[in-house]
């Protein structure tokens, strides 16, 4: 056995010996310049070595032929460094990076430089993600050769978002775009109403596919009951735009059921062979909705946020909601969540690649991050590294505030100092009660952390936006409870960029807290307390 292991480890040793004796292999380019399509701003999210959460980003320039990077920390974790990407030398030299690309994969080897950093190379296989050319997604091995994971997403700083607060402001940007389409719409919601603002939509849709444009609607049919499902849904099919309603009862019923069953199986498998863990597989079960509202117009202009089609938001009388236009880069990530949707709820087709190069609308980076239960936790995962990163201030105005890592993590800041205010709903007219007397359970402790919580008593307040340290602002689908968080399908932008971020305490903080009740500490009754007990026991499916 002795002489085994040594035979082995002699092996290896001399098998290490002759990979680091070997040159570089050959890059693609006979030029053998660095590849410039990592030229820009990169998003870095990942573990380390360690299994410690980081985000940081990598910036990437061209100098004298070879790209030159900084690596800036933006959250707990991670180390600062700076360094060089160049081709044809495998032997690592400190602040260097080689890099081989091949097959939709880019290999580096990197030898950190900076402030901590580590003093042995590492070596990173980065494949293109499955959201899309936009994102990269790596596994590293550090100096440990224990692996870290990183996803690194493209950060061009060429976009421009757009506010729009309530029905009046948001509707008739969304019509204009539409109107404007000469060959492509994407739309996906969550509810869609069968009245005066849902057949206004179905009409401006139907007469632009009748002037050729592609029309594709998906649509959630959880909260349908009676509207898209059965007379604006057949409208729109009969006049030749493509509807696919997904995640039905029956669906979600039966994939349940397969869940459990690979989960035993698994389990009772588990206990007499060693499987590798299976894939990643997404959710689709009965608690799993796809609660994103978005629409693409030909690859260059989007919309996003809280609002869904009907009236009540088209009015904005009764509800206050919070929507966005976007334009930019920002807009492909977008248009490939949209269509990896579609292909998974059966639909075909593709984005049309466009008829030039995207002009830059603007000059702000913006980050795109989803919720797809089973596959990725991102925009959750954001929120929770944002909180637990602000140093200053957190401002929330959310529909809802159950989630209790987030409930958590703002009153944990709120002792540490930082000021926290949270803009929710008033008791009247939160359109979810039983939301509503489940966050009563834990109100009192919410107030005695220290943070700051109006009840916004004007409408159903419904907006999804945060803004942290007055520097990074979001805005979205996600609502800050467990459905969002944990089970239905969400997207949100996150904009590094004091102007939105100045832009949006202004036309929502500012405008609303004077329009909501500052909430204090109140008694409950024993009935109340019988009921918000009890709805709390159940706020993860809420």
């Amino acid at each position: 056995m002795r002489r085994t292991a040594l035979l082995t480890a002699s092996l290896i040793a001399c098998s290490q010996a002759i990979v680091l004796s070997l040159p570089a292999p050959a890059l693609p380019n006979e030029d053998r310049e660095p590849p410039t399509n990592l030229v820009g701003s990169w998003w870095v999210e990942g573990t380390d070595a360690e299994h410690a959460p980081f985000s940081a980003v990598m910036e990437f320039r061209s100098d004298g032929g070879r790209l030159t990077y900084t690596r800036q920390v933006t959250s707990r974790g991670g180390k600062p460094h700076d360094g060089a990407l160049e081709r044809g030398d495998a032997r690592v030299r400190g602040g260097f990076l080689y890099a081989q690309e091949s097959r939709g994969e880019l290999n580096l080897i990197e030898s950190l430089a900076g402030p901590g950093a580590q003093s042995a190379p590492r070596r990173a296989v980065y494949r293109v993600g499955q959201a899309g050319p936009h994102v990269l997604e790596g596994r590293f091995d550090g100096s440990t050769l224990r692996a870290g994971t990183e996803h690194l997403r493209r950060r061009d700083a060429d976009n421009d978002v757009r506010l729009l607060i309530d029905g009046p402001e948001a509707f008739p940007a969304i019509y204009q775009a539409l109107r404007g389409a000469r060959r492509q719409i994407c739309l996906q919601t969550f509810s869609w109403f069968d009245d005066a603002a849902g057949r206004e939509m179905a009409d401006i849709l139907i007469a632009k596919r009748r002037e050729g444009v592609e029309v594709r609607c998906l649509v959630e049919a959880f909260p349908q009951k009676g509207g898209i499902g059965w007379k604006t849904g057949k409208h729109l099919r009969d006049n030749g735009v493509e509807v696919i309603i997904h995640h039905t009862m029956t669906e979600g019923v039966k994939n349940s059921i397969k869940s459990l069953g690979r989960g035993l199986w698994g389990a009772v498998s588990g206990l007499f062979t060693r499987k590798p863990p299976a894939p990643p597989r997404e959710q689709r079960g009965i608690l799993n909705h796809d609660h994103r509202k978005l629409i693409v117009v030909d690859g260059l202009v989007a919309f996003t946020g809280g609002m869904n089609i009907g009236d009540k938001y088209l009015s904005g009388k009764t509800w206050h909601d919070l929507h966005c236009r976007v334009e930019g880069s920002a807009v492909g990530p977008l248009e490939a969540m949209f269509f990896e949707r579609w292909g998974a709820a059966g639909g075909r087709g593709a984005a049309l690649p466009l008829e030039g190069p995207r002009p830059a609308a603007g000059r702000m980076p913006v980050e795109v991050l989803e919720n797809l239960p089973g596959i990725r936790l991102d925009v959750t995962t954001r929120y929770l590294r944002e909180i637990d990163a602000a140093k200053s201030e957190i401002l929330i105005e959310n529909a809802y505030m159950l989630y209790d890592p987030v409930v958590h993590g703002l009153q944990r800041r709120a002792r540490d100092g930082v000021r926290v205010v949270a803009i929710l709903p008033s008791n009247d007219l939160n359109d979810e009660a039983l939301a509503r007397d489940a966050f009563l359970w834990v109100q009192n402790d919410v107030l005695r952390s220290g943070i700051e919580l109006y009840k916004y008593r004007d409408r159903m307040s419904h907006g999804k936006v945060a803004v942290f340290d007055r520097k990074l602002a979001t805005i979205g689908t996600t609502n800050l409870d467990a459905m969002a968080m944990k089970w239905n399908a969400e997207v949100n932008l996150f904009v590094p960029d004091r102007g939105f971020s100045s832009t949006m305490i202004r036309r929502v903080f500012d405008a609303d807290i004077p329009n909501s009740d500052r909430v204090v500490e109140e008694k409950l009754g024993w009935w109340r307390k019988i009921v918000s007990g009890t709805m709390h026991m159940i706020r993860g499916v809420l």
